[in-house]
């Protein structure tokens, strides 16, 4: 280490034109970074139950599904109605929407005889107040539309919208062009009314909004807190500068890591500009202290630099190699996006390490030394507070470690409160309109949670053999009478 720090300020711009290049050269990647709110960050990769999901996307398809739920008090007023089968054919015919399912355009069972026909839900618009209101009744008496097009009090209708598997931005169009007619049709309708898009697409755009707004406005955020902190204690202008600047080069060297492995920004990675930022600034502080310190014995600015390497070369790699290995362990977990979040973070701070050894001696030999003055000058606040912490755990040690054992004990009791969740909505906060808009629509429907049950037989035709026919009626009357459903179909 003495060496490092010897070359590095015997040597300033060779040192500061290596880190910079390294760092603009590595963060060429960032240029392939993606953000990814999906919920596939959760998952494991290698799990069979996994890769079977992939198969039977492969197999069926994907359509990610909006739900565009409206309730007014008076559902089904003519003048109502039609408003609300305009918006369904509006919303049905934004490019990128491949299907659509509501009471507008549902085809129901219904027995004549001897055979099963279909009937539209509704009747052909418009009709009378009395009609409606008598089919309103029918359709709440119908299994297959409450809870699930209608709700149980009758009041609020669904318009399901299934959409193309998602390319680049599309789904982000899509939902623009919904929230267009969403504003346009609320305008028509009682004041009262309330009209909510829910679904995955919705609940992975907004995360994106919120991961762009941890990148673009925490980071510059955190950057002001660390400097006001630091020079609240150092007052200078210099100790701010030099774990901003390297900082700043370990992020973008680490965003172009993640870039050129391939890596998204999800949920996981929406903090670690952050987190590079706070935990990388501590050996810049390290060698600062080492270097005053060296700077009050009386030490020339590059005496002072190179013996930082000799007294603290070791503790310096201790706490970095610390630092390193802990997000190292993480890695060995089977959820992707934690795993992407471990290498990432480990390969930043390393990276932090080396940058802080190339770019903070060779600063400080550049620069004016620090204008800070003697213990009872500018650092007398910050003196006072380590004779204080000093005093309290040498003098007070029994009183400190009773009172540390109580905090830990009472703290530690929280643990039985731990619980495992993994409903992604709570990644938003309480009141986020996202996390209002489900409250409301499990209000109206229950809330409900939909398996999808799939059957491969292996055979050419399979499904409609009459043998197999028989089992999966069997099946699904198994699924709705012992699996605590709220409603099931299947096409046995």
């Amino acid at each position: 280490m003495k060496f490092l720090f010897t070359w590095s300020s015997s040597h300033p711009r060779k040192a500061l034109a290596l880190a910079v290049v390294f760092s603009l050269s590595l963060g060429s990647g960032a240029a392939f970074l993606r953000v990814d709110a999906s919920m596939e960050h959760l998952l494991s990769t290698e799990d069979a139950r996994v890769q079977y999901l992939n198969e039977v996307r492969e197999n069926f398809g994907e359509k990610p599904l909006i739900l565009a739920v409206v309730r007014t008090p008076d559902l089904f007023a003519p003048e109502t109605l039609l408003i609300l089968k305009s918006c369904a054919d509006e919303l049905s015919k934004i490019p990128g929407v491949a299907d659509s399912s509501s009471l507008f355009n549902a085809l129901l069972p219904k027995s004549r005889g001897r055979a099963l026909v279909a009937e539209p839900a509704l009747p052909p618009l418009p009709a009378s107040r009395e009609v409606l209101k008598d089919r309103q009744k029918t359709l709440l008496e119908n299994s297959l539309v409450r809870g699930n097009l209608l709700s149980e009090t009758g009041n609020a209708l669904a318009i399901l919208l299934f959409l193309e598997p998602e390319k680049g931005p599309n789904h982000e169009k899509i939902l623009e062009q919904m929230k267009a007619v969403q504003f346009r049709i609320l305008a028509q309708l009682p004041a009262s009314t309330e009209f909510d898009l829910l679904g995955v697409p919705l609940v992975k755009t907004e995360a994106q909004k919120h991961i762009h707004w941890d990148l673009e406005k925490l980071a510059p955020v955190s950057l002001l807190v660390i400097g006001l902190f630091i020079f609240l204690f150092y007052r200078s202008l210099t100790a701010v500068l030099l774990p901003l600047l390297t900082g700043v080069l370990s992020v973008i060297a680490t965003l172009g890591f993640m870039g050129f492995a391939g890596y998204q920004i999800s949920i996981f990675l929406s903090t670690i500009v952050v987190l590079i930022l706070v935990l990388g600034c501590t050996e810049d502080l390290h060698i600062l202290a080492e270097y005053l310190l060296g700077s009050e014995e009386g030490k020339d600015k590059l005496t002072a630099i190179q013996s930082i390497g000799a007294t603290a070369g070791t503790a310096l790699v201790l706490t970095s190699a610390t630092t390193v290995l802990s997000f190292v362990t993480i890695a060995f977990t089977e959820i992707v996006g934690l795993r992407d979040f471990a290498v990432s973070c480990a390969f930043g701070m390393a990276v932090n390490f080396l940058i802080t050894i190339l770019v903070v001696p060779a600063m400080l030999s550049i620069l004016p030394p620090p204008r800070v003055a003697n213990l009872h000058g500018k650092r007398g606040f910050l003196a006072r507070m380590e004779k204080l912490i000093v005093g309290l755990f040498l003098n007070h040690r029994k009183a400190v470690l009773i009172v540390l054992g109580a905090v830990l004990l009472v703290t530690g009791l929280g643990i039985s409160k731990l619980e495992t969740n993994t409903n992604y909505l709570r990644f938003f906060s309480p009141d986020s309109p996202v996390v209002a808009a489900y409250r409301r629509f499990s209000k109206d429907f229950g809330g409900a949670s939909y398996v999808t049950v799939t059957v491969e037989t292996n055979q050419r035709n399979g499904i409609s053999r009459p043998e197999n026919l028989k089992k999966l009626a069997l099946l699904h009357d198994f699924l709705t009478r012992d699996s605590g459903k709220h409603w099931a179909t299947s096409t046995s």
